[in-house]
């Protein structure tokens, strides 16, 4: 099998995006829980 030369270097990106989006999604999540336990 070969391997492109910025193979790792999109695999590293996706993961640091994917790590954002978690991050965002449980900032956003605990926003929600603040409004809703007021």
């Amino acid at each position: 099998m070969r391997v492109k030369k910025n193979a790792p270097n999109r695999w590293i990106g996706s993961i640091f995006v994917w790590r954002g989006w978690l991050e965002r999604g449980r900032y956003l999540d605990s926003l929600s829980l603040r409004m809703y336990s007021r």
